[in-house]
């Protein structure tokens, strides 16, 4: 146990230092108009999820482009500043709309999430375009470890417990939750705001 805890406390040291040398990872934050729209689907889940998990306050909600796993050790501690290598992708800089699939289950066994997969062809080219800024100036981004396929853009809306994921990973379950939320459909859209301003 304390070995786990001198662990932790050394991962924080580090995300400290990085996040000190502005090594940060790029996000979206949903819009105010976003969170109203997100807000209902919350309300919608809520009974379905309150056993099972803790649905986040729409508030802090939003879209990892560039998640810091993606950082390596070297990059972390000696590669340039976030904002220093994007500065010059322009899209960073404007809000943009996407539309809203269905739920899924995102994250790690450890720490699994209920979200909604999110489709917007400008997102998916800002992401290459900061994969192929990073590429440029020497330090490349790896892969997602927890998305062994690339980029899947989502907006994560409640936090599973460990007990329960099981029972949501179930295509039945995820079927009938996204006729409670009104996502059967891909009807639904929202703005991200800028990530950079």
């Amino acid at each position: 146990m304390r070995r786990s805890a001198k662990t932790q406390n050394l991962k924080n040291s580090r995300l400290e230092q990085a996040e000190a040398r502005g090594v940060l990872a790029i996000r979206r934050a949903v819009s105010a108009e976003g969170q109203t729209t997100l807000q209902s689907i919350s309300d919608l889940l809520m009974p379905e999820v309150i056993n099972s998990g803790r649905l986040f306050d729409v508030v802090t909600l939003g879209v990892t482009v560039v998640g810091f796993s993606r950082f390596d050790k070297h990059h972390r501690s000696k590669g340039p500043p976030t904002r220093q290598v994007v500065e010059n992708i322009q899209s960073l800089y404007s809000p943009t709309n996407v539309k809203l699939g269905k739920l899924g289950i995102f994250g790690s066994e450890a720490k699994s999430k209920l979200g909604i997969y999110l489709t917007g062809d400008a997102l998916f080219q800002e992401a290459e375009d900061i994969d192929t800024e990073f590429m440029h100036c020497g330090f490349p981004l790896r892969n997602d470890p927890n998305s062994p396929d690339g980029f899947v853009p989502h907006c994560s809306i409640a936090l599973l417990y460990t007990d329960n994921i099981a029972h949501f990973r179930e295509p039945r379950t995820l079927k009938r939750l996204n006729i409670v939320a009104g996502l059967a459909a891909a009807t639904k859209s929202i703005d991200l705001d800028a990530a950079l301003k």
